[in-house]
C-alpha cells in the first residue's frame, strides 16, 4: 500500500519549489547581486515549506479529532481495524472523509465540510472483490 508523504517532506519539497520558482523570476528580471537572491529565495522556500508542514499536520490532526466520537461508537460495537483519511466517488465526485474497517463491516463517513457529505457501510460478506482505481 503507498503510503501519504509525512508533512514535513511535503513542506520541504515545496520550500525547494518555490525557492526555484523565486530565483528563477528574479535571475529572468535580471535584479540584484546573485549572492543576495539566492539568499533570499532559500529564506522564502524555508518559510513557505515550513508554513505548509505546519498547515498540513494541523489540518490532518483536526480531521482525526473530528472522526473520534465515531471511532469510539464502531469500537464498542466491535473491533475496528482500519481508521484512516479516504476518498469516496460519489456521484461523479471525490469526496474526502475517514474510512473505517470494523471486523463486520466498511464502513465510509464523508466529512461535515464537505457539499457532498454522506454516510456509507457495507457489510463485508456482501464485498465480492476488491480492484484498484486509477484516480
Amino acid at each position: 500500500m503507498k503510503r501519504n508523504m509525512s508533512p514535513a517532506l511535503t513542506g520541504t519539497l515545496f520550500g525547494v519549489f518555490v525557492a526555484a520558482i523565486f530565483l528563477a523570476a528574479r535571475f529572468a528580471g535580471g535584479f540584484g547581486a546573485a549572492g543576495k537572491t539566492l539568499l533570499s529565495a532559500l529564506l522564502t522556500g524555508a518559510a513557505a515549506g515550513l508554513m505548509l508542514g505546519l498547515y498540513i499536520r494541523g489540518f490532518a490532526k483536526r480531521q482525526a479529532e473530528a472522526f473520534v466520537p465515531v471511532r469510539e461508537r464502531l469500537m464498542s460495537e466491535g473491533t475496528v481495524v482500519l481508521d484512516d483519511a479516504a476518498n469516496h466517488l460519489y456521484s461523479g465526485e471525490y469526496v474526502g472523509g475517514r474510512l473505517f474497517l470494523t471486523d463486520d463491516r466498511l464502513y465510509f463517513m464523508a466529512d461535515p465540510m464537505n457539499v457532498m457529505s454522506h454516510r456509507c457501510g457495507i457489510r463485508l460478506e456482501d464485498i465480492d472483490s476488491i480492484a484498484p482505481l486509477r484516480t
